[in-house]
């Protein structure tokens, strides 16, 4: 997929550290569409303007991972996380949008799973008015389970900048969350429901 759109994105992990991520590639067009529009700020009128929608994607807020071998019920759950209390604020400036996505990720081990830690992994991705994804990150989240405790809440925060022709465009994009699934995962997430 060539993004047409640049994304630079930042993720902070539950100490507060912050990590710098890929940045998207920049479509040349898109740039010169941005340029040409001459969009190198907006004015203030006093009302906040709408953000980016933000969500979790459909069948992509669960990522149950297995123990090794071909059984595939409750008592082979290695680690079970679920995407919870998603939150977002954004800020207009200078001819963009920076959206600040925030969320808990509550990975649970299994009963009879013998680990210390596990590592899921979950995306951003940015779609477009179109809605065409325009850009995509992938970040893993590591969750550490002390003995004594089965559960983990991971906080991750990750920050999207999109260039905007002005704040009113800025709330026909969307920001997805979700698990990066194989398909066998998305599968097994569909028979849940």
């Amino acid at each position: 997929m060539d993004p047409t759109i640049p994304c630079e994105g930042r993720v902070r992990d539950d100490r507060g550290a912050m990590t710098p991520s890929r940045k998207a590639g920049v479509g040349a067009l898109a740039l010169a569409v941005v340029l040409a529009s001459g969009a190198c700020g907006f004015r203030d009128s006093g009302a906040p303007s709408p953000c980016p929608d933000v969500s979790v994607l459909a069948d992509g807020e669960r990522l149950v991972l297995f123990k090794p071998g071909p059984g595939r019920d409750a008592s082979d759950i290695a680690v079970e996380a679920d995407i919870s209390s998603l939150r977002a604020t954004c800020d207009y400036d200078d001819g963009s949008v920076e959206v600040e996505t925030s969320f808990e990720i509550v990975s649970t081990r299994g009963s009879g799973a013998d680990i210390d830690a596990a590592t899921v992994e979950f995306f951003v991705a940015v779609v477009d008015p179109d809605g065409r994804v325009v850009a995509k990150e992938t970040f893993g989240s590591r969750a550490e389970f002390p003995a004594e405790s089965r559960r983990v809440e991971v906080e991750e925060v990750v920050t999207q900048r999109i260039p905007v022709s002005g704040p009113d465009v800025g709330r026909r994009y969307q920001v997805l969350v979700g698990f990066q699934l194989t398909p066998e995962q998305l599968e097994y997430n569909e028979s849940r429901r």
